[in-house]
C-alpha cells in the first residue's frame, strides 16, 4: 500500500453493511472495492473479529442467515485481512467513562484519535461522539 493512502478506522457495523445480504449498502460496496484496489486502507481494534462472529451468531440465533451463510460470511470476513491493531486500556477506560460508552466502542474512538484516521460507522451515537471528539 502506498505510502500516502488515506486510513480509515472501521468498525463492525460497517463491515456487517458490506457482508450481510440485508444490510448491503452502496457505500460499503464503493469503500471496500476502493480497499481491494489498495487505494484506501482499513485498520480496526483487535476486537473487531469478536463483534463480527458474534453478530453472525446473533444473525443465525434470529433465523435471518443460516450458520453455512455466517461460516461463509466469517470466511470472506478473514479474507478481508482488515488490519486490526491493540490500544492502550487506560485510554479506552478513559474514554468509555468522558463519553458514557462501552469500552468497545470507546476502543474505535480511541484508535480513530491514535491514528488520525477518519471513524467509519453506522452506529449513530458513536457517530455524534467522534463527530464531537474530532472538533
Amino acid at each position: 500500500m502506498a505510502e500516502n493512502t488515506k486510513t480509515f478506522v472501521i468498525d463492525a457495523s460497517y463491515v456487517l453493511s458490506f457482508l450481510l445480504p440485508s444490510e448491503n449498502t452502496p457505500e460499503a460496496q464503493k469503500l471496500f472495492s476502493l480497499y481491494q484496489q489498495q487505494k484506501i486502507s482499513l485498520i480496526a481494534p483487535i476486537l473487531l473479529s469478536y463483534e463480527i462472529a458474534n453478530a453472525l451468531k446473533t444473525n443465525v440465533m434470529r433465523k435471518k442467515i443460516s450458520q453455512k451463510q455466517a461460516y461463509n460470511l466469517l470466511s470472506a470476513f478473514k479474507l478481508l485481512n482488515i488490519k486490526q491493531a491493540p490500544i492502550g486500556f487506560k485510554d479506552v477506560l478513559k474514554t468509555a467513562i468522558d463519553h458514557n460508552v462501552s469500552a468497545y466502542d470507546a476502543s474505535y474512538l480511541v484508535l480513530a484519535k491514535k491514528k488520525g484516521a477518519k471513524l467509519l460507522t453506522l452506529d449513530k451515537k458513536l457517530s455524534r461522539i467522534y463527530n464531537l471528539i474530532e472538533r
